[in-house]
């Protein structure tokens, strides 16, 4: 079932509150998430570096960009993350978000399906 998942790309914005953020990764090593994770950081570049040493088992890849002002500048953070995704599949979550991977999957199967 993790080839389903290897259709899938999440992406993490990170701006201040790591400890959400390293509360969400220590659940995708929980459950033994190995598909890409990109971290879209809008704040610190050594924090994202620490994040991936950290959790250098999990797949994650870091685009760094400089403090978001404001809405546009957070949203032209993401539009690279996006640009940056090879999966069919992409899904923004934030930091204090959860899911539970069996609906990913069906998800996934249905988005296969259902194409149009």
């Amino acid at each position: 079932m993790q080839k389903i998942l290897n259709k899938l790309t999440i992406i993490l914005p990170i701006f201040s509150r790591h400890e959400f953020s390293y509360r969400f990764l220590d659940y995708l090593v929980k459950i033994d998430y190995q598909s890409p994770i990109i971290l879209a950081d809008g704040i610190d570049e050594i924090v994202s570096q620490s994040i991936i040493e950290k959790y250098k088992f999990l797949n994650i890849s870091s685009i760094v960009y400089r403090q978001n002002e404001d809405f546009i500048d957070y949203y032209q953070m993401i539009l690279n993350a996006i640009k940056n995704v090879k999966t069919e599949y992409v899904m923004l979550v934030d930091n204090d978000d959860f899911f539970i991977e069996s609906s990913l999957k069906e998800l996934i199967l249905y988005l296969d399906k259902n194409s149009d």
